[in-house]
């Protein structure tokens, strides 16, 4: 087709050429023809060569590693029993962080796998009461986070005559005074954290310790329940405890007499709750207290501060929120309590 084309052009070419200048002065064909270039066809170009690079397989080691250093969001059922399967490499894990994560009772079940696991958080995770057999079975557990994780009382009898754990938190799980009945077979235990339990009242726990239960305990939060009903009147029994936390919790007047004589009490917060003056005058012979948060408790007045002057041993007390003056907290302050920190009116004195 191009040649035929060719062809055509220097025809008509000529035929011009010799109306207009007649037949002795026609031009030579290269000079009224123009050059045509002569294409040869290119073959069609290969496609890019993707290269596929094979992701590296992790080792035991890094998966272990990767699950432990995870943020709770990574960590799953399936992730956990993973690492469960990787026995030589888990065989150290003594902690395992699972709060806020997504594991459920599935995962759970793998807890008893780790030799050597001694601390185990799961508060807020997905897990169920049913979780408490899992954990109840790791053989060497001491330390068991479990709040905000809904609870029946008897849930907890899957924890009962455990022999190694000392630290125990149950904050924010609905359980209700008849959980002590469990409680108090852990004779190991030393922490206990009932706290944001509205339905402990204490009563039963007051029980026990007549019955010379709790006595490795050490320290005790009840925070936000009805603790200060009846939990505080047994606590002198308890010789080893040294904290106790029981802020709007409902504690009286009388609930305090149940401190009298104890001679362990190093930190005590009592902040918000219903405590008159006269009330004060069963925390005169606490001499190893080193804490005493009384803030919030308006009925507090001027004239419980004689009560205090002789916790020479104090190194913060709190009064934030009482109805007592500055003049009369500053005096205590400056002439009796000249080494404790006293936070007064949102300030240091």
């Amino acid at each position: 087709m191009l040649i035929d084309a060719k062809r055509l052009i220097l025809i008509a070419l000529f035929v011009a050429a010799f109306f207009t200048h007649g037949c002795g002065k026609l031009p030579k064909p290269e000079e009224v023809l123009p050059a045509v270039e002569e294409t040869q066809e290119q073959p069609d170009a290969e496609p890019p060569t993707t290269v596929v690079r094979e992701q590296p397989v992790q080792t035991a080691e890094e998966v272990v590693s990767d699950f432990v250093e995870s943020p709770p969001r990574r960590k799953t059922d399936e992730a956990l029993l993973a690492i469960a399967e990787q026995t030589e490499q888990i065989a150290e894990i003594e902690e395992l962080l699972l709060g806020g994560s997504a594991v459920s009772d599935l995962g759970a079940a793998a807890l008893p796998r780790f030799p050597a696991l001694k601390r185990v958080h799961l508060s807020g995770s997905r897990v169920s009461g049913k979780s408490l057999e899992y954990a109840n079975a790791a053989p060497n557990l001491e330390v068991l986070g479990f709040n905000a994780i809904p609870l029946e009382d008897a849930a907890l009898k899957a924890l009962e005559s455990n022999a190694t754990i000392t630290e125990l938190s149950l904050a924010g799980t609905s359980i209700g005074d008849a959980a002590f009945e469990s409680l108090a077979t852990l004779e190991h235990l030393q922490v206990l954290d009932v706290s944001a339990n509205d339905q402990v009242l204490g009563r039963t726990f007051t029980d026990l310790v007549k019955r010379k239960r709790f006595g490795e305990l050490r320290s005790l939060s009840a925070n936000n329940s009805g603790f200060g009903y009846y939990g505080l009147l047994e606590i002198k029994s308890l010789r080893n405890l040294e904290h106790l936390s029981a802020a709007d919790s409902f504690v009286t007047d009388e609930a305090l007499t149940g401190l009298r004589g104890s001679k362990s009490l190093k930190t005590l917060h009592l902040h918000n709750n219903r405590i008159t003056s006269a009330g004060l005058s069963q925390l005169r012979g606490l001499t190893q207290l080193e804490e005493l948060r009384l803030s919030g408790n308006r009925a507090i007045g001027d004239e419980a501060l004689k009560f205090l002057r002789g916790l020479k041993q104090l190194r913060e007390l709190s009064l934030g929120g009482t109805g007592c003056s500055e003049a009369a907290v500053h005096e205590l302050k400056h002439r009796h309590l000249k080494s404790t920190r006293v936070l007064f009116g949102g300030k240091e004195l």
